[in-house]
């Protein structure tokens, strides 16, 4: 059984009689930064600031979620609270009709293990940036799929210099990837045209 949280990641659990106990912060409220007259510590653990604005007095909602699973990989239950931590924001728009199907996607990965966190444009402003992690602590071989043909793609570091030019598949619309355990990479994708790197 997880348990997700959408506010404070803070828990504590415990073992009981017929079972586990779990604790969970709702709020963290304090009058001070520190206070050197703890009962469960000698001295203070930062300066002695008195704070009283953060103890946001007043009523507070919170939400949380219980997801039974089976015995499944911790990234597979940390994929699921991604979606519930961060939900799809919709934003209607007036239709300008157009040729593009009803469904696509701009970049996707196999396996699922690889996670996608950023696309942007590049500081630069010549290339869009990609950036993945790997979940788990082995190396895998991946692909990346792109919704437009790429001219070039190179892997690079947090400073977007490319550093190593990567094979594209025949029609630019797939590379080949090997990322290290718990390895968060970074890619630099040139399209075929410019058209998309404004957009971003």
């Amino acid at each position: 059984l997880a348990v997700f949280s959408e506010a404070l990641p803070q828990h504590e659990g415990w073992v009981e009689r017929n079972g586990v106990g779990l604790g969970l912060t709702l709020w963290r409220s304090v009058g001070w930064l520190s206070r050197g007259d703890c009962s469960t510590r000698r001295g203070h653990a930062g300066p002695a600031i008195q704070t009283p604005l953060a103890q946001r007095l007043g009523r507070q909602s919170y939400r949380y979620a219980l997801y039974p699973h089976a015995e499944d990989a911790p990234w597979k239950v940390g994929r699921v609270c991604e979606g519930f931590e961060t939900p799809l924001l919709a934003i209607p728009v007036a239709g300008r009709g157009g040729k593009l199907p009803c469904r696509g996607s701009f970049v996707s990965l196999t396996p699922d293990s690889l996670a996608l966190s950023a696309v942007k444009r590049s500081e630069d402003g010549k290339t869009l940036v990609v950036r993945m992690f790997n979940r788990i602590e082995s190396v895998v071989s991946g692909e990346i799929h792109f919704g437009v043909s790429m001219r070039r793609v190179w892997r690079s570091l947090a400073d977007e210099i490319p550093r190593e030019q990567l094979s594209l598949g025949p029609d630019g619309l797939r590379c080949a990837i090997s990322v290290g355990p718990a390895e968060i990479v970074t890619l630099l994708l040139e399209p075929e045209g410019q058209a998309l790197v404004p957009i971003l």
